[in-house]
C-alpha cells in the first residue's frame, strides 16, 4: 500500500495569496504587531519571515549577517516549531492596518504568479 501524501483528503492547502487576501478581514482597524502577523498566518510565516532576511540581503555588505539571521528560522523548522518565534522586541513592532493592506495588494498579483 503506497503512502498518501500528507494533504490528500481531509487537509486543503490553501495558497499564500488566498490566506494573504483574507488576513485584513480579521486584522485591527488601526495596527497591528508582527506578533499578530506570523499568529495568523501559522506556519507559512516561515517562507515569509525567510523571503524578508533574505532581501535584506541583497543589501550590499549585509550578507554576513544576513546568512547569520537566515539560520534562526531554519533551525526553528528543524525542530518543529508550529511558527518562528520573534524576539520580544521585534514581535510587538507595529504596522498600520493600512499599510499593511498597501502592502498586501502590491504582493498578492506577484504571489499569483509565483505560485503557478
Amino acid at each position: 500500500m503506497a503512502a498518501q501524501p500528507r494533504n490528500a483528503e481531509n487537509e486543503v492547502r490553501l495558497a499564500t495569496s488566498t490566506i494573504l487576501e483574507t488576513l485584513l478581514d480579521d486584522a485591527p482597524r488601526s495596527h497591528v504587531t508582527l506578533s499578530w502577523l506570523i499568529d495568523n498566518l501559522g506556519a507559512r510565516s516561515f517562507g515569509i519571515v525567510m523571503l524578508l532576511i533574505g532581501l535584506v540581503g541583497l543589501v550590499p555588505g549585509a550578507s554576513p549577517l544576513i546568512g547569520v539571521l537566515l539560520a534562526y528560522p531554519a533551525i526553528e523548522m528543524v525542530m518543529a516549531r508550529p511558527a518562528p518565534v520573534l524576539p520580544s522586541i521585534i514581535a510587538r513592532r507595529s504596522i498600520e492596518t493600512p499599510r499593511l493592506a498597501r502592502l498586501i495588494e502590491r504582493l498578492i498579483p506577484v504571489l499569483h504568479r509565483l505560485e503557478r
